[in-house]
């Protein structure tokens, strides 16, 4: 019989099974490796969709309403109507002078939309309104450039639409007559802050 020999002691003896060097890492090592590990800046999706850059206003749209607006007021002081006939009371006639006397150019009234013999005419209160509203939305495009720029629109076209009446009105219906300065003034600046207005609603950035 052969008998087994005991263990010496002091020897070597093997670890138990889930201890030392090949026992599994502790969660969270390793960091993940390959083309999905996260790198040092990259942020979680849901962050960065927060961190996403807020629509802004537009300095050059903004300003060019400004001024649009800022000339459609100016119109009112300047010459609106010029005639050589007989029945006016000047050579030439204002947009202001057109709210408070007519197209005579005297009176005391204040006059908002004047008819007669077929004819409809604006008079300078839309002027200033719309200019004033104008230059609120020049204001409003600085800092939301859609916002502004689609009221700019609809305020500009409505004073387009009645700067066109008021000189298709001379032409056809008071003989010897003509548009001053300052109701082509008040077209001219209305289509331009149309214009800018429409590209400030539709622009993205």
């Amino acid at each position: 019989m052969q008998i087994p020999a005991q263990p010496v002691q002091g020897a070597y003896q093997q670890p138990a099974y889930g201890q030392g060097p090949y026992a599994p890492a502790p969660p969270g090592a390793y960091p993940p490796q390959g083309p999905y590990a996260p790198g040092p800046q990259q942020q979680p999706y849901p962050q960065a969709f927060a961190q996403a850059p807020a629509r802004r206003g537009s300095t050059v749209l903004g300003l060019i309403t400004l001024i649009a607006g800022g000339a459609v007021l100016a119109s009112t002081f300047l010459a609106w109507l010029t005639a050589g006939v007989s029945g006016f009371g000047s050579s030439s006639i204002s947009g202001l002078q057109t709210m408070t006397g007519g197209l005579t150019g005297s009176g005391n009234t204040i006059n908002f939309v004047l008819t007669g013999s077929g004819i409809i005419f604006f008079t300078a209160f839309f002027s200033l309104l719309l200019g004033t509203l104008i230059m609120v939305a020049g204001i409003i495009a600085l800092f939301r450039h859609r916002i502004g720029g689609a009221l700019a629109f609809v305020f500009a076209l409505v004073a387009a639409g009645m700067a066109a009446v008021n000189i298709a009105m001379l032409y056809a219906k008071i003989p010897g007559a003509a548009p001053g300065i300052g109701l082509w003034l008040f077209a001219g600046t209305a289509l331009l802050a149309l214009v800018f207005g429409f590209v400030g609603m539709v622009s993205s950035g």
